[in-house]
């Protein structure tokens, strides 16, 4: 068992569990069992781990069939990236009462430049502008979002560069746009993750007012950008695994 703790796994554990609760731990002996109370169900776990419910804090799921999916990895919670406001709030209501599905909390919508990463077929809110144009309209679709429940805004600071060269890079938000979302999000206490794999625009999105950096960076962090991060509680989530649609990024470019 892996309490979570930082603590060695221990194995040979008794777990006591009533009403939904752990309410004991203890060393699996013959005696410990038999002074269970009567009519306690006993489930031998030999060979199998007993962990925390795990954390994705980055996902895209497209269906139901994959957050059921991932609750039989053991994932216990997701942060999920997704586009409508309205629809992702309704889904992280229904998953705090659901028991096939991780509780689901939402960083949406996903801003971009228009025609840019993002922009390429995913479907937008119906509720506001995902692709504001100007600094104020970013910021009335970050005060839409707030209105329509979100507590959390992502941002694409990409070209794809790094990945489609020699193809064409896409556009890339605006400098001023990603400023204005950045900081009506801090105004209106929502948190905003951004997608920045490029190091110059992590240090961007850092210096203007990101909550966390959605996954991994490319190159690796000056340390003075990491100073502010630490000074600002920025979140780092890393890419730990990848779909294997995803697994050849060039394959993947050249496919969409």
């Amino acid at each position: 068992m892996i309490d979570g703790t930082g603590a060695p796994p221990r194995d040979n554990v008794l777990l006591v569990v009533e009403n939904g609760r752990i309410v004991s731990l203890s060393t699996a002996t013959p005696a410990a069992i038999a002074a269970l109370p009567a009519g306690t169900e006993v489930r031998d776990a030999s060979g199998k781990w007993i962990v925390p419910g795990l954390i994705d804090a980055h996902v895209h799921a497209e269906s139901d069939a994959d957050l059921k999916q991932m609750l039989r990895w053991g994932v216990t919670s997701v942060r999920l990236m997704a586009e409508d406001v309205a629809a992702a709030e309704k889904l992280a209501s229904e998953s705090r009462v659901r028991a096939d599905v991780p509780e689901v909390f939402p960083a949406t919508p996903i801003f971009t430049a228009k025609g840019g990463w993002w922009d390429q077929g995913e479907p937008p809110d119906r509720g506001l502008d995902r692709t504001p144009p100007t600094p104020d309209a970013a910021r009335a679709s970050v005060r839409k979002a707030k209105e329509l429940g979100s507590s959390e805004i992502k941002l694409m600071l990409d070209d794809m560069g790094w990945c489609r060269d020699p193809k064409p890079r896409l556009p890339r938000m605006d400098h001023l746009v990603a400023a204005a979302l950045l900081s009506e999000a801090k105004k209106l206490g929502l948190r905003a993750s951004v997608h920045a794999p490029n190091l110059a625009d992590t240090r961007e999105a850092v210096a203007d007012g990101a909550t966390a950096l959605a996954h991994g960076v490319l190159a690796p962090i000056d340390a003075a950008t990491i100073a502010v991060m630490k000074q600002r509680h920025v979140f780092y989530v890393p890419t730990m695994d990848i779909f294997e649609f995803l697994a050849a990024t060039r394959a993947f470019v050249d496919r969409v």
